[in-house]
């Protein structure tokens, strides 16, 4: 459960410009990290930005829950981990 900086939002949106994309306002963009371990990742991009929404699913109970305690922690309000699997994973959810 790393920090991938190629996929941090300031870096993705420029680069989505770049191909002709118009990418979501980064302070407010929904985020959704698959396999996303403890929230390594996707846990600094939610400090970030505390009026986006982030999510991210991972098959780890393990992961997930050592996850969550980080949030709980850190006081984080704009995101949320779930144990889910990809294949489950709807839009709605």
């Amino acid at each position: 459960s790393y920090v991938h900086a190629q996929t941090h939002p300031d870096r993705l949106a420029p680069l989505g410009i770049l191909y002709g994309m118009q990418p979501a306002d980064v302070n407010t963009a929904r985020v959704l990290e698959l396999a996303c371990g403890q929230g390594g990742n996707l846990l600094p991009i939610a400090a970030s930005f505390p009026n986006s929404r982030c999510r991210g699913i991972d098959l780890s109970d393990k992961q997930i829950a050592a996850g969550q305690q980080a949030i709980r922690e850190k006081g984080l309000k704009n995101v949320e981990l779930r144990t889910q699997s990809i294949l489950d994973f709807a839009p709605s959810n």
